[in-house]
């Protein structure tokens, strides 16, 4: 793992832990135990979150017993999604006490194309569900406000709406396609 994360770091990339794993499983000759000890080591170690962690360990004025009761709430919630979540934008870098905050929920492409199709089915070009579809495609994001309850998934705007109270200013909450160009940090996970 050591040599994986020091050529990443080389190459200038920035790794999340399941895509350590997936890379390791993709490209290494070791068995499935290896495979599923290694994944259990990224996560439990976070490897990868010293390569994209922001410096502050909560968001720009959330109290500590305040996030910590939303990071349950939200894994509870969309946990069944990913549990890849953390909060970046201005509040995980330190520089928006006046901004929203942003909540990313972190996919494989794969899981990002599924959610697509949950979220959009397959719409009629050109109208507008077609122009929102295919700004989340190419943007690698689905707002809150795309993803409602078709085919099971949960209705994330009724839910941002929810963090909002709790938090007292508003929130961002949004699918976030790994290597897309809003997956980048700083970070700060959940």
């Amino acid at each position: 793992m050591d040599q994986l994360v020091r050529w990443g770091n080389a190459n200038k990339w920035i790794f999340s832990d399941v895509e350590l794993v997936e890379f390791a499983e993709a490209f290494l000759p070791i068995s499935h135990a290896c495979t599923k000890a290694a994944r259990e080591f990224v996560i439990q170690d976070n490897i990868s979150a010293c390569l994209i962690e922001s410096n502050l360990k909560l968001p720009q004025g959330v109290s500590h017993e305040t996030f910590a009761q939303i990071a349950k709430l939200i894994n509870e919630k969309v946990g069944h999604i990913s549990t890849d979540i953390y909060v970046h934008g201005s509040r995980a870098k330190g520089t928006g006490p006046i901004s929203d905050i942003d909540f990313a929920i972190r996919v494989t492409p794969g899981k990002f194309e599924e959610l697509l199709d949950i979220c959009f089915g397959k719409p009629n070009y050109p109208s507008a569900k077609w122009k929102t579809w295919y700004h989340a495609l190419n943007g690698g994001k689905i707002r809150s406000s795309d993803m409602t309850l078709h085919k099971g998934g949960i209705n994330l705007s009724h839910f941002r709406t929810e963090l909002e109270r709790i938090l007292g200013f508003d929130v961002d909450i949004s699918i976030i396609k790994q290597g897309g160009s809003f997956d980048r940090g700083p970070l700060i996970y959940l």
